[in-house]
């Protein structure tokens, strides 16, 4: 799968969960700096990406600065789908 695919999957699925399209422009933008997401959020996004991906991505497996950013985000899709 190429990168590009993968980041228009997580920013839709970012979109989708928090309802902020401008989201889709900014791909370093911090989401929990931002307020779009928390802890709980954080979790939900997780188990999205795992339906999304078809990937298991255990909880203690990522940090908080994994998930910061779509950018980021998309590196660990990444590396759970290698």
């Amino acid at each position: 799968m190429q990168r590009s695919d993968i980041v228009d999957r997580v920013t839709a699925l970012i979109v989708d969960m928090t309802g902020e399209p401008q989201i889709a422009t900014e791909p370093n933008s911090d989401l929990f700096a931002s307020g779009l997401l928390d802890s709980l959020a954080a979790v939900e996004l997780l188990v999205a990406l795992e339906d999304e991906f078809s990937v298991e991505i255990p909880p203690t497996a990522v940090e908080r600065d994994d998930i910061r950013t779509i950018n980021s985000i998309v590196t660990q899709i990444e590396r759970f789908t290698v």
